[in-house]
């Protein structure tokens, strides 16, 4: 693999990162480990968020570019795939069709259950620019009002939607981590340093919300402020994350590599596999010796090689076009 001058391998890993909890999270979801969904993968999408802010400060500090370049390149390397996916999935599912209601499930990001972040943030992506824009302080100041209103109303809702007061609760739970990336990266060094120093209480914290949320169930507890809870777990594990990723970025590791180049892709096509494939769950979980989470992990693994491997070939066979269409 080539050195890319001037590329941030960490965040790059992020990526992979990110992409495998959310890929976790939806596999414990369809096969049964609520526990796992509540206690570890929820809001994995914050992650995404996180990183998607990071690198759009990241990228425009190396090269300013207009507004409309910006939004040039999120139509064709998310809205387009995201758009072909949705009418694949639809055809499908049988539900697509030249109707205003197919049209209203494709732009409200119904058509499978993780396409509601494509609407999401392609509101966020249209302020961006601007954020990229702000001087320093007025990012902190806005990063702060954001952060304020996270901790304010702590309500994380399912889906996207335009009426009130379901799209001002999934902005204010949400934006905090789109913007902490665009602070992150102006001053990663200044950070880095605190992160190194507080990595330890930051592991504790994390494995303590975890804990709570395992023994929650299984005690009969009701958390309160869950939601809030799990924005500052998801927070604690980003921490930690970058620090364990800061030294993997002199290493070039093809696995992670290769999650996160095609991690967008991903992200589009595994709930359905999912759902389409319990026949295959089945028939490895019954036929194994090893108990069932065992068994869940190898079958996890299987899911994400072979998810995978088929955009590698979907990818070379698409060639130049690969990008506006499985977005990778």
């Amino acid at each position: 693999m080539k050195d890319k001058k001037d590329f941030d391998w960490s965040m790059h890993y992020f990526r992979a990162f990110a992409i495998v909890t959310i890929m976790a999270m939806h596999y414990c979801s369809s096969f049964g480990y609520p526990n796992a969904v509540n206690g570890l993968f929820h809001s994995s999408t914050i992650f995404f968020l996180f990183i998607s802010g990071y690198l759009c400060q990241f990228i425009d500090t190396k090269h300013r570019e207009s507004p409309i370049i910006y939004y040039r390149k999120k139509l064709l390397n998310v809205i387009c795939p995201f758009l072909t996916f949705s009418v694949i999935i639809g055809l499908i599912k049988g539900i697509a069709g030249f109707n205003a209601m197919f049209v209203k499930e494709v732009l409200f990001g119904r058509v499978q259950g993780q396409y509601w972040y494509i609407p999401f943030v392609s509101f966020l992506f249209a302020a961006s620019p601007f954020v990229c824009r702000l001087s320093n302080s007025r990012l902190l100041l806005l990063t702060s009002i954001s952060l304020l209103a996270f901790v304010i109303f702590p309500i994380r809702p399912g889906g996207f939607a335009l009426e009130w007061p379901h799209f001002f609760y999934l902005y204010a739970y949400f934006s905090v981590f789109y913007l902490i990336g665009f602070v992150y990266c102006r001053f990663k060094c200044n950070i880095d340093v605190v992160l190194s120093k507080y990595k330890i209480a930051a592991g504790v914290c994390a494995i303590l919300i975890t804990t709570l949320f395992w023994l929650a169930s299984p005690l009969g507890l009701a958390i309160v402020a869950y939601d809030l809870l799990v924005g500052i777990q998801k927070a604690l594990f980003t921490m930690l994350a970058i620090i364990v990723l800061m030294r993997l970025k002199d290493k070039r590791i093809w696995v992670l590599d290769q999650l996160a180049k095609y991690s967008f892709t991903l992200y589009f096509i595994h709930y359905g596999v999912f759902a389409k494939s319990h026949k295959f769950h089945d028939y490895i979980v019954s036929n194994s010796p090893l108990p069932d989470c065992c068994d869940d992990v190898i079958a996890f693994t299987i899911y994400v090689t072979v998810m995978l491997a088929a955009a590698i070939v979907v990818k070379k066979i698409l060639g130049k076009f690969s990008r506006s269409i499985i977005g990778a």
